[in-house]
């Protein structure tokens, strides 16, 4: 290439940034997107391998109703396949706070090798009388220092487990047993553990292991297919290791005449811990996205360079001619035009990959925190291949559009080349034949109509590319309107209740309504008595927790309202379930079909669903206490009370008066666990206003880049109204009221297009215990069409300047 030649090249790039720029931003918009939506899940799943590796994760959890000794830690470590083995002791138990809220904690037995603890603050226990505790729950207290004492209220089984009343806080850890806010399920309180506490083995006042945890030799990354076929691969060979040694224990036991029942044993893998599967699961969100989203901006991305440079290539038709003429070669001549489109789009890939695989991955990581607090930030995700895709993909958006507006005109001779086009043929349009519309019209906006129909290229240009536009900015403000709502559903059409308190066993309900009356006195309205517990829904590969409620459909009237998805769907009869629809949706089940919720790693029910109704927040499950009793081989004893008061004020003051009760365990407030959800739907407020800010951005580049090269292309003709005497204000509207109608075109098509590209992207975006309503607000529809036609405000300021500065003596020198 010689200097004569790339001086042409950086001259054109210099004289028209304003194309090259609008190339460069749309490429590296797309990829940034695209990238970053991509790269967002490995990301995580990098952190969270990470994060399990430095802290020895279990591979495999055993557990025997005959529990274990050291025999068996001992035995198990012989084993080729094991890497690391430790024995663990666990205890649940209620606790009461300071504020005086009880609540059930998890006791577990710190363990050396085997799912070691993250300290975040403090020192770990040196005495058996000492504890760290759990950094979700306790990370912004000043509980070091403090007292986790064993409260009275535990039977002696538990107050027997331990070796010490209370335990003094010495540190603040998170634990990888642990790594999402779900702390698992009891049969003590309201059946759902609050927090973990981790205390030395010496600690508890036993001699036996509850469980062994396992670490396999080969090391995978977690969620593979290579990890879960070692998985399947060794779970066989330990299962019967472990029968083989519980086995020899038992018939010793025998010989030696202790009367033992059979024991039975449980391999399970991590798919049976519920933050493990959780974390997998929820990552999933971002692919959903990134399914639909990358594909409208890169369509985006080739309608803009393919409008760019077959505009640009018309407008240098004179200088292509003379380069021909001079003898200069085909190839050569494309080779300017394939330079600077691929430049453009080399140099916006590279910002953009770069730009979003750093952005969209923290942002996204960053709101899932509330979620998911491990480690120091999500780790920066290079992926050479998906460099690889973007670079393909934007050089065949740019070089590949710029290829096919140079092959056309190359065909031309250069005597031809070198005579500007002949203008497109005038003709009436459709609107002309509708006389009673086409008469009153004025002249101008005749003019406009013809002008926007005439060049149908550029109407469906702008049409495509601004309806694109409308539809992902309805779309993002869509999926905001379906997860901010969440909350005000669930608990303002749903759940009606106003509070709900825990009681402590054997308490007579009736009794105690009378005396929760009178605490309350004038807010006082009325209350039930049900029964409330937690199970699992569990499959190969992920285990979900079911609140369970326990109770007759008289006594749930004025507290629950069931709105059923089937028009078959109603209230259980003995042995059938009532189920919520993400439940059902999960479980894949719909009325009629069998369903199986465990109680515990042992105990496991079978139930007909009866009906699935409508539910936003959390798994509910319902029965009637005759089946509780019948298939879940548990005593029905009511052990939660709902009350409606007179408004919110008197709900919170309640809860302070009834704390003191002794028949009350624990008070909850609907109003706080409604701004609990609240706050943890806000982790998808990031993702939106991700989605909100491309797509307002692909408007304004759109809508930038088919102005500028409307008004290049009609240069001669803007400077002939300007010598008619139009004035600057005048010249702007007769130009830029094409803009105007044909954005209100695009914003007609693209509002109903972006209501099914909504309704997709929500069926792709799954989090676990929540179900979105696929709504949009009435209000969405105006901010969107209010977004895109600022934007075209913002647009024209910036076009008539350059409008203004139109040298008309110039622009109408004959070409020729």
């Amino acid at each position: 290439m010689n200097k004569v030649y790339a001086k042409s090249i950086f001259r054109t790039i210099r004289q028209s940034f304003g194309r090259y720029f609008a190339i460069m931003s749309i490429i590296a918009l797309g990829v940034g997107f695209f990238a970053g939506l991509k790269v967002t899940k490995p990301g995580m799943i990098q952190t969270g391998n990470t994060y399990m590796q430095e802290h020895n994760m279990y591979d495999f959890k055993l557990m025997s109703t005959m529990g274990f000794d050291e025999g068996a830690i001992d035995e198990l470590a012989k084993k080729e396949y094991v890497s690391d083995v430790n024995g663990a002791i666990y205890q649940d138990f209620l606790y009461v706070e300071n504020g005086g809220t009880s609540k059930v904690l998890r006791a577990n037995s710190i363990t050396e090798n085997v799912n070691t603890l993250e300290l975040k603050e403090g020192r770990m226990p040196i005495a058996d009388n000492e504890c760290v505790v759990d950094a979700y729950q306790f990370g912004k207290q000043d509980i070091i220092g403090q007292e986790i004492v064993i409260d009275e209220k535990n039977d002696d089984v538990i107050k027997n487990m331990f070796a010490h009343k209370s335990y003094k806080v010495v540190g603040i850890v998170n634990s990888p047993l642990y790594i999402n806010i779900e702390r698992g399920t009891t049969s003590l309180g309201n059946g759902r553990i609050a927090a973990f506490i981790y205390i030395p083995k010496d600690g508890f006042a036993v001699d036996y292991y509850k469980e062994i945890y396992v670490r396999l030799q080969d090391c995978y990354e977690i969620y593979s297919h290579d990890y879960e076929d070692y998985i399947e691969e060794i779970t066989p060979i330990i299962e019967k290791d472990v029968e083989n040694y519980v086995t020899d224990k038992y018939e010793e036991m025998l010989q030696l005449g202790y009367p033992v029942d059979k024991p039975e044993i449980y391999v399970l893998d991590r798919n049976t811990n519920v933050g493990y599967m959780c974390y997998d699961n929820d990552t999933n969100i971002v692919e959903g996205v990134a399914r639909v989203f990358p594909v409208f901006f890169f369509l985006i991305a080739a309608l803009v360079c393919s409008t760019t440079m077959t505009r640009m290539v018309d407008d240098e038709r004179g200088q292509i001619g003379t380069y021909r003429a001079l003898g200069y070669s085909n190839g050569a001549i494309m080779m300017k035009y394939l330079l600077y489109s691929g430049s453009s789009a080399l140099l916006g890939c590279i910002v953009g990959f770069f730009g979003g695989s750093y952005l969209f991955p923290y942002v996204i990581s960053e709101a899932y925190r509330m979620l998911y607090d491990f480690g120091d930030g999500v780790e920066f995700y290079f992926s050479p291949l998906l460099l690889v895709i973007c670079l393909a993909v934007s050089l065949l958006c740019s070089m590949g559009t710029a290829y096919f507006a140079c092959r056309n005109e190359l065909r031309c001779m250069p005597a031809t080349l070198v005579r500007p086009k002949a203008p497109a043929a005038g003709k009436r349009i459709f609107l002309e034949y509708i006389s009673f519309i086409w008469k009153p019209m004025k002249f101008l906006h005749k003019v406009t109509a013809r002008n926007v129909f005439r060049f149908k290229k550029r109407m469906f240009m702008m049409l495509l590319g601004i309806s694109g536009c409308t539809a992902l900015v309805l779309t993002g403000l869509g999926i905001k309107d379906s997860v901010s709502n969440l909350a005000n559903f669930q608990y303002g059409d749903i759940d009606i209740y106003d509070m709900e308190i825990t009681l402590k066993s054997g308490v007579d309900t009736k009794i105690l309504e009378e005396k929760v009356n009178d605490i309350i006195s004038e807010g006082y309205e009325e209350a039930t008595s049900i029964m409330k517990s937690t199970v699992e829904y569990r499959q190969d590969t992920y285990v979900k927790t079911v609140y369970l409620v326990v109770a007759d459909e008289e006594e749930l009237n004025n507290f629950v309202n069931f709105k059923m998805t089937q028009e078959t769907g109603k209230y259980p009869e003995k042995g059938e379930v009532l189920l919520s629809n993400k439940i059902a949706e999960i479980a894949g089940v719909q009325v009629g079909d069998e369903i199986t919720l465990n109680v515990d790693d042992i105990c496991a029910a079978t139930l007909k669903v009866s009906g699935i109704f409508e539910n936003y927040v959390w798994h509910y499950a319902y029965v009637t206490p005759e089946t509780y009793e019948d298939y879940f081989n548990r005593k029905y004893e009511k052990n939660v009370m709902y009350i409606n008061v007179a408004s919110d004020e008197a709900a919170y003051e309640a809860g302070t008066n009834l704390v003191g009760l002794d028949e009350i365990i624990n008070v909850s407030v609907v109003a706080e666990i409604k701004d609990r959800v609240l706050n943890m739907m806000s982790m998808l407020d990031a993702v939106v206003g991700l989605v909100i800010g491309c797509a307002g951005a692909l408007a304004f580049i759109v809508l930038f880049n088919l102005s500028n090269i409307n008004v290049t292309e009609r240069v001669r003709e803007i400077a002939t109204i300007k010598v008619l005497g139009f004035y600057p204000r005048e010249t702007g509207s007769y130009v830029f009221r094409e803009n105007f109608v044909l954005t209100l075109m695009g914003i007609v098509v693209g509002l109903p297009l972006g209501v099914l590209l909504h309704s997709f992207v929500m069926s792709q975006i799954q989090v676990d215990m929540v179900s979105f309503a696929k709504k949009i607000n009435s209000i969405s529809y105006a901010y969107t069409v209010v977004i895109v036609v600022f934007f075209l405000i913002i647009v024209d300021l910036v076009m008539r300047r350059k409008i203004e500065k139109i040298h008309m003596a110039e622009s109408l020198k004959s070409i020729e």
